[in-house]
C-alpha cells in the first residue's frame, strides 16, 4: 500500500490505525510523529538506491556476460544461503558472485570474514564452483587492505565498483574477463 498517494480511503485508514494504536504510546507529539515519518522515508530511499546497485550488478552480469546470471540459493552444512548472482539460473552452479556493499570502516572485518566463510561453504558443498565477489567500498585508499583481507584459496576474482554506472560496468567486464565468461 502507497500510504503518500493515491489517498487512503477510510476503511483503509481505519485499518490501520486500528492495527498500530495498541504499538503506540498514549500519547505522541505531532513534531515527535513528523520526525519519525521522515526517518522512516529517508531510510526507506537509502535502501531502494541500495538495491538499485546491486540490481545494476546482476543487469551489467547479464548484459556482458557469455553465460547467464540470476539469483540462486544453496544449501550447505545445514544452512541455507542467498546467492546474490550464480550462474547458470537453473541446475548445477559454475560460477557465484557475491555482490557485497561494505560503507563504514568498522565494518570490514565483519563483511570480510561473511564473503570468505560463504566461498568456504560454497566450495565446500560445489568444490569446482568459481567464487567471485564485487565490492562497494567508498574508501579507496584501504582497498588494499581489503583485498589482503580478502585473499583466500575459495576466492577466485575479487574486483572494485562505485556507484556510478560506469564503475559498475567497467568492474562487471573486469570481472567476467577473470572468469572467462566475458562476451
Amino acid at each position: 500500500m502507497d500510504t503518500y498517494t493515491p489517498k487512503l480511503t477510510n476503511q483503509q485508514a481505519t485499518a490501520i490505525a486500528g492495527y498500530i494504536k495498541p504499538f503506540l504510546p498514549p500519547h505522541v507529539e505531532i513534531p515527535a510523529l513528523c520526525h519519525l515519518d521522515r526517518t522512516a522515508f529517508v531510510d526507506k530511499e537509502i535502501r531502494k538506491l541500495k538495491g538499485q546497485w546491486e540490481r545494476g550488478i546482476l543487469e551489467a552480469l547479464k548484459r556482458f556476460g557469455s553465460v547467464e546470471f540470476g539469483k540462486r540459493k544453496f544449501r550447505s552444512g545445514g544452512e541455507d544461503f542467498e546467492l546474490d548472482a550464480a550462474s547458470p539460473a537453473a541446475g548445477a552452479i559454475a560460477i557465484r558472485i557475491d555482490i557485497k556493499r561494505i560503507e563504514a570502516r568498522r565494518d570490514i572485518h565483519k563483511r570480510c570474514d561473511e564473503i570468505v566463510n560463504k566461498a568456504a561453504r560454497l566450495k565446500a558443498a560445489h568444490p569446482k564452483v568459481r567464487f567471485a565477489a564485487v565490492i562497494y567500498y567508498p574508501f579507496i585508499d584501504e582497498h588494499g587492505n581489503v583485498r589482503s583481507r580478502l585473499e583466500s584459496e575459495h576466492i577466485d576474482a575479487l574486483v572494485f565498483a562505485a556507484e556510478s554506472k560506469d564503475s559498475v560496468e567497467n568492474a562487471v567486464k573486469m570481472l567476467l574477463a577473470r572468469l572467462g565468461v566475458a562476451r
